[in-house]
């Protein structure tokens, strides 16, 4: 009996060894798929929890959800980006801030998105979304986020839920890995997110990259769970066994005696009864425990949740429960109930007697002697058992405590990509190409997997995504039984910040919608080298200065509060403006010149080309506007043979003659012949050269003009004994040039009658040169206009003045041209010679408080000394590099720097003054000519009215029919006396032209189509009539009727000239209407002319 109840207690104790080992087993394995996550590759077999997110956490859309559209993303530096993504996201997961990102695809245009979600039931939203814009704004300056509202916001959860814009889309892949970096290089960086939105360009698609934060207080538990957890598997990693044999021998004697006698006897009698009964009832407990808890086995990244009370029993599972923290983070109810009923009752009775008596006597003798003689021998033998599972095991752990490490330094994350297509071929496309770009050197040690659900099976996941929160599946993934648990996982793993900046990585260049730019700082605020503080408003200068107030400093595509404040008295070390057309060149210098008509100082704006500067500032009172054939202002007259009797002669001459060098292509002998005829003219003008005296008639001083320079030229040339085809060239090249300046316009601003010196260098004036066809005549005119401003200046001597005036030199390339490479020769040395000699006048210029405003489109097109001789610079974009080079390179910009100066947006400038430490980006103010700007006024009585209006246009008709149709000969007369007065824009300058072409005898060719036809179009506008022309001959009628017609409104128009003019300017009118190209209206011109050849009519 006893032997088979210890057999049954074998037994048990053996099942329960064999229960508690399978337990056991169970919990390693249950540890090992924890720490190795490679329960998510089957998360597609198990159900997904329906959300509850409001019922149970309280979650709000509105209130718990910011989200940004990325309209513009500027990066000071692409090859550290990462380091600012990776701050950026810390500093987010700071504010236990959920992060993601939204990209939304048409198959036409991608948008990104930028989103933050509070905790649930915080309404944290609003600050979040704040925070959200704060970081961007800090690490990415100048980048632009669009807020969404609430509705764009539903309308994004809508989409991605399946009821908005894209509810056909069937399909949901989730993407589970830990990035890592494919080349240490940053340099060829290629994990960008440009490079998944380009490759999946064409496609329909819905992305959400989520993120959610990891407190340091759950790391702080996995942690000690992870070094718990192999504190009890290590000792499974290696066994050590030792077996030992020994052998031993030993002899022994001994001898012992004893005598002993005894006698006992004991009697003795008792009786005893008892009874009893018992009876109890017991109801120990009933309960039911609700718990929750953050749960600690995120140890990477997954949101698990095993109810400790589901795995009772067995030691190690018991240890990995309550050190690693198996606790739930979803909601785990645990019922309990207990009850005990227990009766019992006995009867016992016994009788016992009993005697003793004893009596003991005893004797003991010994003796022994021992003799030991022995040897022993002994074998030891050791074995060690690895066991690789487990060691690997550890390495995992080990990898695991490394990345809690990094998460405890950076910040941790629990993060998973999800994509939304059409098919579930789409979708996995798409997590396959983004999975592709998060494998690094060290992603194969990490868990990764995708997981799809598809049709009927993705509605759970989209309404889990549509609240911006992964997926919850169930534990039974994890715990792989099939026990009821309301446990779940999540498809995230935990990643640092430094990782999830790469999940969530913003694009390094531009794509799709997104324009991307990488920006290079700038000066953030003006020192100067004297140490005396910039900015007025907030300190005071040493000594009050006058400042133009420019714009703000402006730094990676963000305005600045910080004023930038130019000195004014700076410009009188001159000022370079420059930027390529439309940059906001014209509204930067608009800005200067008004604040310098508030400071009342003068200001001359020699502007060859727009002419626009009268439509801002002509109407201001003191403003004087002049022209060159505008008639929009006083006719420019100037002689460039005058000087200040101060100034010694000789000197005038030199500067003239190398003002026509600049404007003039002049090689050989031509300049020195140009010279003696300058002085020719000035002898025959009644001026000693050698003493700079006037020793003339005695009538004034008297000065010569281009046509005693021609006289004088000819003479020269004529003298110079030179053969017949060089005397040929000479004349032909200076001769011509210098004769074309006596005629037609300039003719009428080279005379003697001059605008004076004070009007155009002590007042402020405009001088429109706009209208001036040649190129040549433009600089001619500017130089001229630069030279009297500096003899003005010299001949006053006043040293050290203040800023007193003001000069802008527009499309300065004309005056200051540089010297190129392919100028080398003799007339390039001779222009380079010339314009160094204008360039330094204009640098001497400062000390008379003259400040010059150098403006050009190109630097490379000015003189080099033109631009190093000005103290402020001012550039705005810049597309060439070469001008790029040459401006940079003048204020010490770097590379970086200087090729930022390409990309500048419009209005924005590299600005740069003298005793600057270093160039500063800034935003130009906005000038506004609608409020500041004061256009010239039309002038009355300018234009022609009544009789004359219809004279002037029979003559000049007359004049323009000459060459073809000589007929009644025009009054050139009359024409030049009024063609001032006639409106510009209506022929006036073709009919100067013609006035001058009428006097040479210089007609175009009857046969030269093209002058023809231009004469047609110019009769339409002299003539008045091309409306009416048009309603005429668009009428149904036949061409007999339109013959008639048109001759009778000409006649009654512009009166009867000779039938050979009427029925020529008939046709030219015809022509004009009918245009080349239009073949309908050439066939009713064609029926015309067969009616108006019989009439005795003859056309051109």
């Amino acid at each position: 009996m006893e032997k088979d109840m210890s057999q049954l207690q074998k037994r048990s104790e053996e099942h329960v060894l064999v229960a508690e080992q399978a337990r056991a087993e169970q919990s390693l394995a249950l540890a090992q798929s924890v720490i190795s996550q490679d329960y998510l590759s089957q998360l597609e077999q198990h159900e997904v929890l329906k959300p509850q997110l409001s019922e149970e956490e309280g979650f709000s859309l509105t209130g718990d959800i910011r989200i940004f559209r990325v309209l513009r993303l500027v990066q000071e530096n692409r090859q550290a980006v990462l380091e600012s993504t990776t701050a950026a996201y810390a500093a987010l997961g700071a504010a236990n801030s959920s992060l993601f990102f939204y990209i939304q695809s048409s198959g036409i245009e991608t948008a990104l998105f930028i989103g933050v979600r509070g905790q649930a039931g915080a309404i944290m939203g609003q600050r979040n979304g704040e925070l959200l814009e704060e970081v961007f704004r800090g690490h990415f300056p100048g980048s632009r986020l669009e807020s969404q509202s609430g509705d764009d916001i539903k309308a994004i959860s809508s989409a991605l839920r399946g009821t908005g814009a894209m509810e056909e889309q069937g399909s949901v892949t989730a993407v589970t890995g830990v990035p890592g970096l494919s080349s240490d290089d940053r340099s060829m960086f290629i994990q960008g997110l440009e490079r998944f939105i380009d490759a999946s360009e064409g496609k329909r698609y819905q992305a959400l990259l989520l993120v959610d934060p990891v407190s340091p207080a759950e790391l702080a538990t996995m942690r000690a769970g992870c070094e718990r957890l192999a504190s009890l598997v290590s000792p499974l990693a290696k066994t050590t066994t030792a077996y030992n044999q020994s052998e031993s021998r030993s002899i022994a004697e001994s001898l012992t005696k004893s005598i002993n006698e005894g006698f006992s006897e004991t009697h003795t009698e008792g009786t005893s009864t008892s009874k009893s009964r018992g009876e109890n009832e017991q109801v120990a407990s009933e309960s039911t425990g609700r718990s929750i808890a953050r749960g600690a086995l995120n140890l990477v990244g997954a949101g698990v949740g095993i109810a400790g009370a589901a795995w009772a029993g067995g030691a190690l599972l018991t240890e990995l429960v309550g050190g690693i923290g198996l606790s739930s983070l979803g909601t785990s109810f645990i019922p309990q109930k207990t009850r005990t009923v227990g009766t019992s009752w006995g009867t016992q009775e016994g009788t016992n007697r009993s005697t003793a008596t004893g009596t003991t006597r005893g004797s003991s003798t010994s003796e022994g002697e021992t003799t030991t003689d022995g040897a022993s021998q002994g074998v030891t033998h050791t074995i060690e058992h690895q066991n690789k599972t487990v060691e690997q095991f550890l390495k995992t752990i080990d990898c695991r405590l490394e990345r809690i490490e990094e998460a405890r330094s950076y910040g941790g994350w629990n993060a998973a990509a999800y994509f939304v297509a059409e098919t579930p071929a789409v979708s996995e496309a798409l997590a396959s190409t983004y999975m592709g770009l998060l494998r690094g050197a060290a992603s194969g040690r990490d868990a990764h997997a995708i997981t799809t659900w598809s049709d009927a099976r993705a509605e759970l996941p989209r309404k889990w995504l549509s609240s911006f929160h992964h997926p919850r599946i169930s534990a039974s993934a994890l715990t792989r039984t099939d026990q009821e648990t309301r446990n779940w996982v999540s498809p995230t793993v935990m990643v640092s910040s430094r990782e999830a900046a790469m999940l969530l990585n913003l694009p390094r260049r531009s794509a799709s919608t997104l324009p991307v730019l990488e920006a290079e700082p700038f000066g953030r605020s003006i020192q100067r080298l004297d140490g005396v503080p910039h900015n007025a408003d907030t300190f005071r200068w040493e000594s009050p200065r006058r400042v133009l107030k420019l714009g703000c400093i402006r730094h990676l595509w963000e305005d600045l509060p910080q004023r930038i404040d130019l000195d004014l008295e700076q410009l009188r070390t001159h000022a370079f403006v420059t930027g390529t057309t439309g940059s906001g060149k014209s509204n930067t210098l608009y800005l200067i010149l008004h604040q310098l008509l508030k400071e009342e100082i003068p200001f001359l704006v020699i502007e060859p080309a727009k002419g626009e500067y009268a439509q801002v500032f002509g109407g201001y009172e003191g403003v004087n506007c002049f022209d060159a054939g505008t008639g929009r202002g006083t006719g420019l007259k100037i002689n460039p043979f005058r000087f200040p009797v101060e100034l010694h002669i000789l000197e005038h001459i030199d500067r003239l003659t190398g003002i026509f060098c600049v404007c003039w292509p002049l090689y050989a002998a031509m300049p020195a012949l140009l010279k003696d005829a300058v002085i020719v003219a000035y002898e025959r003008a009644g001026w000693d050269v050698g003493t700079s005296t006037h020793i003339g008639t005695g009538r004034g001083v008297s000065y010569p003009d281009f046509t005693m320079l021609l006289s004088a030229l000819e003479d020269v040339i004529a003298g110079a004994e030179y053969g017949e085809r060089l005397q040929g060239e000479y004349t032909g090249a200076l001769c011509t040039r210098v004769r074309s300046l006596t005629m037609g316009i300039n003719g009428q601003i080279f005379t003697a009658d001059e605008t004076g010196d004070v009007t155009l260098f002590d007042k402020t004036a405009l001088v429109d040169l706009s209208r001036i066809g040649s190129a040549e005549t433009k600089s001619l005119i500017m130089g001229v206009l630069v030279m009297r401003l500096v003899e003005y200046r010299q001949a006053r001597a006043e040293m050290n003045a203040p800023l007193r005036h003001v000069t802008v030199l527009e499309e300065a390339h004309n005056l200051l041209r540089a010297n190129h490479a392919q100028d080398s020769g003799e007339q390039g040395s001779m222009v380079g010679k010339s314009v160094e000699m204008l360039t330094d006048a204009i640098a001497e210029m400062r000390t008379y408080g003259e400040g010059f405003m150098i403006v050009d489109q190109s630097p490379q097109a000015v003189h080099r000394a033109a631009i190093r001789n000005t103290g402020t610079k001012i550039a705005l974009r810049l597309p060439d590099e070469e001008d790029r080079h040459v401006l940079g390179g003048s204020i010490g910009l770097n590379a970086e720097q200087i090729r930022e100066i390409g990309r500048l947006p419009n209005g924005v400038a590299v600005i740069h003054q003298s005793g600057w430490l270093e160039a500063v980006l800034g935003h130009v103010d906005h000038f506004d000519e609608s409020a500041d700007g004061k256009p010239l006024p039309p002038s009355s009585g300018r234009v022609l009215s009544g009789p004359k209006v219809q004279r002037f246009r029979k003559e000049a008709i007359k004049l323009l029919l000459w060459p073809y149709v000589p007929g009644n000969a025009p009054d050139i007369a009359f024409l030049e006396s009024v063609i001032g007065n006639w409106p510009e824009g209506n022929g006036r300058l073709f009919i100067i032209e013609a006035i001058h072409a009428y006097k040479h005898k210089k007609w175009p060719a009857p046969n030269d189509g093209k002058a023809f036809y231009e004469m047609t179009r110019q009769l339409g506008d002299i003539s008045g009539l091309r409306r009416q022309v048009a309603l005429l001959a668009a009428k149904d009628i036949t061409a007999a009727d339109l013959f008639v017609r048109l001759d009778a409104l000409v006649k009654r128009s512009l009166g009867s000239m000779c039938p050979s003019q009427d029925i020529t300017l008939e046709q030219a009118l015809l022509y004009d209407w009918a245009g080349s190209d239009n073949f309908k209206r050439q066939q009713i011109v064609d029926a015309w002319q067969k009616v108006a050849r019989p009439a005795g009519n003859s056309g051109s």
